[in-house]
């Protein structure tokens, strides 16, 4: 039977049964990718059934790939759904044409080794499929396609002889097919433009560099031998570089003149290998769900890790940083100090000595260096405070003191100043030395207040942890903008809109919470209050304050 039903028939084929031998090798637990890659019929399936998809620069028969429950499942479906419908066992194809299918594979696998960025392996898959039409003729009907190749005017005119015997050409087959069985879009296109310029094929979607290669194996192969009609006469001159046709036409020499014929075997009894290969599948899948179990435990570790990492690496950032700029202060305090006592001295000297006209100026001149000098005392307590001398403090008695000189700037402010001390236990106590640690969480309250608005709140609060406790200073407050975060502890900065940051307050709170093994943090909360958390250790957990010595600039 030809003419149009030929053709016609094999676009509609549900699918290409692959060989016994391919469907036995899908079951085992390592596949033997040199069977499979030889079967067309495999080819194809894979091509559809994989997941995920394949791409152009993947290894297609990989031992990943062979063993996805999806390519035994789909098989077991699909060949049951044979023996219903009686679907032809898979062709074998004459001679000549199966030798040139090999020899073009062959080809394309090594063009694409010596090709950057091109995988061999998908390279011989897609020569491969790109004879996908022949196959699905031949399985149909056999004869018409024997009478086709053995017509005088196929060498002449391939395409109009195969559209004459199948009422279409192999290469409008194969385009068909590609789409029906919704192959990967950059085979499809592939696939379906080896008779178009290159140029042409990549606006289509086909990836170049693979494009080139399957074409020029394709084209030297028909040169040599048989032509199937893939590509047009002289297309490796046309359109492939002249470099690639000369590589191409150099490796063909390598290629055995004579492919290994092996013939395809159907699978029988069917309903014996549907069992198999849904016995893989289901096998495949079992196993797979704990690998992916292990995998995902495995990304949730990861995921927290890289969480805590990058927050550890932010806060010890900020500390080399900070740490940096204390010895810059200490450096630069000291020697700004004396020119200014010199300008001071100078100044009050002359004070003495002028009438009430000149007083004026030498006065402001005498407030500003005190002024001055106030602030290098602040630099320099930020840079060089004393050496703790740690005790144990009852944070029950001594959290009012440090709260109780507050309260009048809290309340002239019209805020709500509150903590609650009666719920802390009389026996917790922490190792701190009790003026700095009273300086910290005052320069913490301060900030507060500062923040707070009018009618506003201030909430100092106790968290205790096996080996630290945590005081927490929260107000209602705007908080600082993202931009700001990182600079809240340099002396001097400023996010004046939300009053925080001013002076060095901050920076002395984090650098006495050092000095006694403890730190402190900034943490937005939810419910856009903002909160600074000043940690020191617990009285059984004490830590060594880091030297100041030892701290390394930033």
């Amino acid at each position: 039977m030809g003419g149009v039903v030929t053709g016609r028939s094999a676009v509609a084929l549900p699918w290409l049964c692959p060989s016994a031998e391919s469907l036995l090798t899908l079951t085992e637990a390592a596949p033997l990718a040199r069977t499979l890659s030889g079967d067309l019929a495999f080819c194809a399936h894979l091509a559809r059934f994989v997941r995920p998809s394949l791409t152009p620069t993947c290894k297609p028969f990989d031992a990943v790939t062979l063993t996805q429950p999806s390519l035994a499942s789909a098989a077991a479906t699909l060949l049951e759904g044979v023996a219903t419908r009686g679907q032809p066992a898979p062709a074998e194809l004459p001679a000549d044409v199966h030798d040139a299918i090999e020899r073009a594979v062959s080809l394309a696998e090594l063009l694409a080794a010596e090709m950057p960025g091109v995988s061999p392996g998908v390279a011989a898959l897609a020569t491969r499929l790109a004879h996908l039409g022949w196959v699905a003729a031949a399985t149909l009907y056999p004869q018409p396609l024997k009478d086709c190749l053995a017509d005088a005017d196929h060498a002449l005119d391939p395409l109009e002889t195969q559209r004459r015997h199948f009422g279409l050409d192999c290469p409008a087959i194969t385009r068909r097919l590609a789409a029906r069985w919704r192959f990967p879009d950059w085979l499809t296109a592939l696939l379906s433009s080896l008779r178009l310029p290159a140029a042409d094929a990549a606006r289509m979607g086909a990836p170049l560099d693979l494009f080139r290669v399957v074409r020029a194996a394709l084209a030297v192969t028909e040169q040599s031998g048989t032509p199937l009609g893939l590509v047009e006469a002289g297309a490796a001159h046309d359109h492939a570089p002249h470099e690639l046709f000369l590589l191409a036409t150099k490796l063909a020499a390598r290629v055995p003149a004579t492919a290994v014929f092996r013939p395809a075997t159907p699978p029988k009894p069917v309903a014996l290998f549907v069992r198999l290969l849904r016995l893989s599948a289901q096998a495949r899948r079992s196993q797979a769900a704990v690998w992916l179990a292990a995998a995902e435990d495995r990304v949730d570790q990861l995921t927290q890790l890289l969480g805590e990492l990058r927050g550890e690496f932010e806060f010890e950032l900020r500390d080399a940083k900070l740490a940096g700029l204390a010895e810059f202060a200490a450096g630069a305090g000291h020697e700004i100090n004396n020119p200014l006592a010199i300008i001071s001295g100078n100044a009050q000297l002359l004070l003495g000595k002028a009438d009430a006209e000149r007083q004026k100026p030498l006065l402001t001149i005498i407030r500003q260096t005190k002024r001055i000098h106030d602030i290098l005392q602040g630099t320099r307590h930020f840079a060089r405070p004393p050496q703790p001398s740690p005790e144990s403090v009852e944070l029950a008695r001594w959290l009012p003191g440090v709260l109780d000189p507050l309260r009048g700037e809290a309340e002239n402010k019209g805020l709500s100043l509150t903590t609650d001390v009666q719920g802390l236990d009389r026996a917790l106590t922490v190792v701190a030395d009790p003026q700095q640690l009273r300086q910290a969480l005052g320069h913490l309250v301060q900030n507060a207040i500062d923040a707070a608005p009018k009618g506003g709140w201030v909430r100092v609060g106790v968290q205790v942890y096996p080996r630290s406790v945590r005081l927490t200073v929260d107000d209602n407050g705007p908080g600082p903008t993202a931009e700001y975060v990182e600079h809240l502890f340099d002396p001097f900065f400023s996010g004046r809109s939300a009053g925080r940051g001013r002076g060095v307050g901050l920076s002395i709170a984090w650098r006495l919470a050092q000095l006694n093994g403890g730190d402190v943090r900034f943490t937005p909360l939810p419910d856009g209050a903002t909160r600074f958390t000043l940690t020191v250790p617990h009285s059984g957990a004490a830590t060594s304050p880091l030297p100041t010595s030892a701290r390394k600039s930033a």
